[in-house]
């Protein structure tokens, strides 16, 4: 799936490290094999990769095995925590905070909302994809002890709280400004959500019946 990607990127290391264009090929070969994770975690996979390659060519204290070995068992887990991250927590976060921004201008709102989100989530990721090659390259395959020491699954699950609550903040908003019936009740849902840490699959199913409710 991203093998093509993945040589593309690996494929200056081979430059460098396999000056004879056969044994570079063959080299290359061993990662033309299915790869896939989540493309912001990604570039920590190909640190570690590089730093292993590099100790393989160097003095063989690496062996193909343990190389192809490494690259399997770290793309699963790490793409589990992209898609927790990223696409469901940072994305909808940093949009619902755009949107709130976006809302104190009566004009050039969705303006505001469109670039600060660009420009937010951009920063982020791009910054996480650099740090995690320089870390993954640095600390080889100790990179794994080292995402242990950081609690990136709780600080994500209480950045899903608050960006509950700023939706929350939306509705509320909304519903003083339009006098809506729907945003008012989807309000209500929302901060049921964070006073009773009820699961937020629940709000779409509440907000539906709400407008089903309005519109007879």
């Amino acid at each position: 799936m991203q093998n093509v990607g993945w040589l593309f990127s690996l494929w200056p290391v081979f430059r460098r490290l396999y000056p004879d264009k056969s044994e570079r090929a063959r080299v290359a070969q061993d990662h033309a094999g299915y790869f896939n994770t989540h493309p912001y975690t990604a570039d920590i996979i190909l640190g570690v990769i590089t730093n292993l390659e590099e100790r393989r060519a160097r003095d063989g204290s690496v062996d193909r095995e343990a190389v192809l070995a490494a690259r399997t068992a770290m793309s699963g887990p790490l793409s589990a925590l992209g898609e927790t991250v990223f696409w469901a927590t940072l994305g909808p976060l940093i949009l619902t905070g755009a949107a709130v921004a976006g809302m104190a201008s009566q004009r050039w709102g969705w303006c505001v909302t469109l670039a600060l989100y660009l420009v937010l989530f951009n920063f982020v990721h791009v910054a996480v994809k650099a740090g995690g090659l320089a870390a993954g390259y640095r600390k080889g395959l100790d990179v794994v002890a080292f995402l242990n020491r950081w609690p990136i699954q709780k600080w994500a699950a209480r950045a899903a709280w608050l960006g509950l609550g700023l939706c929350a903040g939306v509705l509320v908003a909304a519903a003083w400004k339009g006098r809506s019936p729907v945003g008012a009740v989807a309000a209500v849902a929302t901060l049921l959500c964070l006073r009773r840490k009820w699961s937020p699959l629940w709000l779409p199913v509440v907000a539906a019946a709400a407008g089903l409710l309005a519109l007879y």
